[in-house]
């Protein structure tokens, strides 16, 4: 048996990324943005947690 693994994820709806996506996911982790936006969330997430 041949594993197929690039086709066998396409009836579910997932599949790699083109490659002008996975070019603004690289900048999006190498620029800090990725890491500033985790931070943010997790902020907003502890703020919301405080307040109930």
């Amino acid at each position: 048996m041949v594993r197929d693994d690039v086709t066998m994820p396409q009836p579910s709806g997932v599949s790699p990324p083109s490659p002008a996506v996975a070019l603004r996911m690289a900048a999006w982790k190498v620029g800090g943005r990725a890491a500033r936006a985790a931070k943010e969330v997790t902020r907003r997430a502890a703020e919301a947690a405080s307040s109930v």
